[in-house]
């Protein structure tokens, strides 16, 4: 069995978040705030309850948590932004047309999730060259290098999550950022993907 990834294009999706319009996003807060961002559908699996119950306990005014998705969890996850009094530091914006503003003005990317395979979203946080603070789950294992380009913490462990989202908020991690983007370009890039596929066809042929 030949396992054979999936592929993003790392130059051309960090170069549309470099482009991306941020103007509408930045105005929210100010340019010192530390943002987390999230992407994901608002279902089980991924507990992003569990990155609102971090950022409570995280609780720095000088940060901001954007969940970017929808789904069926929304309107609880609303409510529990709501009762946590974090509403001026949490957004759950629902379905977006262009997730590259995003990315653009984040400073980390956070996953609380239970379950993945190869997970795209981490991909493009790589891409974006952003640290990755995400959970110690098959799929994101292949993608993180705890200490290197990321943080994994165990699933169901918001105050482990609080731990990371304060070591990246009081520490500078572009060093993380950089090395994430080196490690996808080299590994998950089409024309790396492209070769494998083609030297695979070669060798069944």
């Amino acid at each position: 069995m030949v396992v054979i990834y999936n592929a993003i294009d790392t130059e051309g999706f960090r170069t549309r978040v470099e482009s991306a319009d941020t103007s509408a996003l930045l105005s929210a807060h100010s340019n010192e705030t530390t943002v987390f961002l999230n992407v994901a559908r608002c279902v089980e699996q991924k507990r992003q309850g569990d990155l609102i119950q971090a950022f409570a306990e995280f609780d720095a005014p000088d940060t901001h948590l954007y969940i970017v998705g929808d789904g069926p969890r929304k309107q609880q996850l609303e409510t529990l932004v709501s009762e946590q009094e974090l509403s001026d530091r949490i957004t759950i914006t629902g379905y977006v047309d262009r997730i590259e503003p995003y990315y653009a003005i984040a400073d980390a990317f956070v996953s609380s999730s239970s379950m993945e395979g190869l997970p795209s979203t981490h991909l493009e946080a790589k891409a974006a060259q952003l640290p990755i603070i995400s959970t110690n789950i098959p799929g994101v294992t292949e993608l993180v290098d705890h200490g290197t380009d990321g943080y994994l913490c165990a699933v169901e462990h918001p105050r482990e999550i609080a731990n990371y989202m304060r070591t990246v908020h009081t520490t500078d991690t572009g060093a993380m950022g950089r090395q994430g983007f080196e490690s996808v370009d080299n590994e998950f890039s089409i024309g790396t993907i492209a070769t494998e596929h083609a030297d695979l066809y070669r060798r069944v042929v």
